[in-house]
């Protein structure tokens, strides 16, 4: 998907995402690429429109390392709620 939303996040050794974040978008095949992420630790998110949000940590161990997301269209929303417009004093 061209224009989703990549946000990179370093983390630190108590897995919380620190400052110092890190925004791309990807293009039209749907990639995003940066060079110079640091050794350690990382969340990265994915946002795009009409589809569920991303966010998985990850660990950088090599100079060059390959991340596939793939996102899912939001699934149906459901309620405790009963509907109580039928209950209606006449």
């Amino acid at each position: 998907m061209k224009d989703a939303k990549v946000v990179l996040h370093p983390v630190n050794r108590k897995g919380k995402a620190t400052k110092g974040e890190l925004e791309l978008k990807t293009d039209g095949e749907g990639r995003a690429s940066i060079d110079g992420i640091p050794y350690g630790s990382i969340e990265v998110q994915v946002l795009a429109p009409g589809l569920q949000t991303f966010g998985a940590d990850y660990e950088v161990k090599q100079a060059e390392v390959e991340i596939t997301v793939r996102l899912k269209r939001p699934g149906g929303q459901y309620s405790t709620y009963e509907d109580h417009d039928d209950k209606k004093p006449q």
